[in-house]
């Protein structure tokens, strides 16, 4: 470890750190990932499971590319041999508290709004990062006390946030596993909320058509409806996969079909420049894919998808609305990318955290996943714990849809 790029030191003590005085854990805290020893942070990324989210190459794309608007913290925990055992990532940003409520919230708030223009509209402090992919900010290695980790980590999120004068700590999103060690903050005062539920597509067909085989009649049937809708109008796909290719296509004209599925999302957190996307192709070049429907010359439909170890992960989709429903884009161009997803070598094909219902009628699985979070400073608590439910209405799995026939066929 080199002293001279550490921000903070936990051998100097913060203000009210009484956990650090507990235990013989020491961190460091970062404001740049160009300062980070990044072996030790990959070896906490190694021994905890690899989350490619916590992958240096993708934070570096959304440093290189949100900086302007989101201040990064990258922090690293030391067991008492000085051993790197965890790491965490803090971001700060405005946030529209709204966005992230339940639909009730939001249509009051817009009404309140004539009168007060920025209700909730706030300086949060997150564990988490400006990208809404169903990822979580913190890896703890299985050899490290979680339990000193998360105290540690919670006390540091206080300090930042009363330095940067947030009105909410959020830490988001965790699976159930995670929620095991992460309701410790609870009796730190945070409340436990339910997140958008992953969507995990059975990975046991070789193809797509393999998998419209497998199922009821009734399904099969919807999808192949909408198949013809595109093929029958002359649309076709295409498949990018290296940085320049997808530089060439990926113009300001194209990134606006995503700009406008962000404008129709019922639950917005971040909108990412098309700078972010180009970052990220030139970070991952092979694992990034992007999915086109063309219409003539032009792309009407795209969706992005990354590959890494054994996991197929949906990103973002880009739509023209004033065609989507005349030709099924937003299925069409899903169904394309699952093609793509089913005949790589992977375990898991991860589709997102929205559109339940269609995603649910393919067969998907839901993983329920959760935020926790805490009003700073009394006003704030008391607001934030007070109108919870309200803000945070509870939120139910889609239901089971028994899509598959009983010849289901398994790789």
């Amino acid at each position: 470890m080199s002293d001279a790029s550490w921000s903070v030191h936990a051998a100097e003590p913060l203000p009210a750190n009484s956990q650090k005085r507990q235990s013989d854990m020491t961190y460091c805290i970062f404001d740049t990932l160009d300062t980070v020893c990044l072996d030790e942070w990959n070896r906490v990324w190694s021994n905890s499971g690899g989350d490619i989210f916590m992958h240096p190459r993708l934070l570096r794309a959304l440093e290189a590319t949100l900086s302007g608007v989101s201040r990064f913290r990258y922090i690293l925990f030391y067991d008492k041999a000085a051993e790197p055992v965890a790491c965490a990532v803090l971001t700060t940003f405005q946030l529209d508290l709204a966005i992230i409520a339940g639909a009730r919230t939001q249509r009051m708030t817009n009404l309140l709004r004539r009168i007060l223009p920025s209700l909730l509209r706030v300086t949060v402090l997150f564990c988490g990062l400006p990208l809404s992919a169903g990822q979580k900010s913190l890896l703890i290695a299985p050899n490290a006390n979680a339990n000193d980790v998360i105290m540690l980590l919670d006390s540091i999120a206080s300090q930042v946030a009363a330095d940067e004068k947030a009105r909410a700590i959020i830490y988001k999103e965790f699976e159930d596993k995670d929620a095991n060690q992460l309701d410790i903050l609870i009796g730190k005062g945070y409340r436990k909320g339910n997140s958008l539920p992953m969507h995990h597509f059975p990975h046991r067909f070789g193809d797509f058509a393999e998998y419209q085989a497998s199922l009821r009649s009734y399904y099969r049937k919807r999808v192949r409806r909408s198949q013809r809708k595109l093929t029958n109008a002359g649309l076709w796909t295409a498949r990018y996969r290296d940085p320049e290719s997808i530089q060439r296509v990926y113009t300001p004209e194209v990134h606006r079909l995503y700009e406008a599925v962000f404008e129709q999302a019922e639950n917005k957190l971040e909108c990412l420049p098309l700078e972010f996307f180009i970052e990220l192709a030139r970070q991952f070049p092979g694992d990034i894919s992007l999915t086109t429907v063309y219409q003539q010359e032009r792309i009407v439909a795209f969706s992005w998808a990354l590959c890494t170890g054994r996991t197929y992960h949906f990103l973002y989709c880009g739509l023209d609305y004033t065609v989507n429903r005349t030709f099924d884009l937003y299925f069409n161009v899903m169904f394309a990318d699952l093609d793509h997803g089913l005949r790589e070598d992977v375990d898991d094909i991860k589709l997102g955290q929205t559109a339940d219902m269609f995603k649910a009628r393919l067969g998907c699985d839901q993983q329920p996943l959760y935020f926790y979070i805490k009003g700073t400073g009394v006003l704030w608590d008391l607001f934030l714990s007070a109108g919870f439910k309200l803000l945070f209405p509870h939120r139910p799995l889609p239901p089971t849809h028994h899509v598959f026939s009983g010849k289901s066929s398994s790789r």
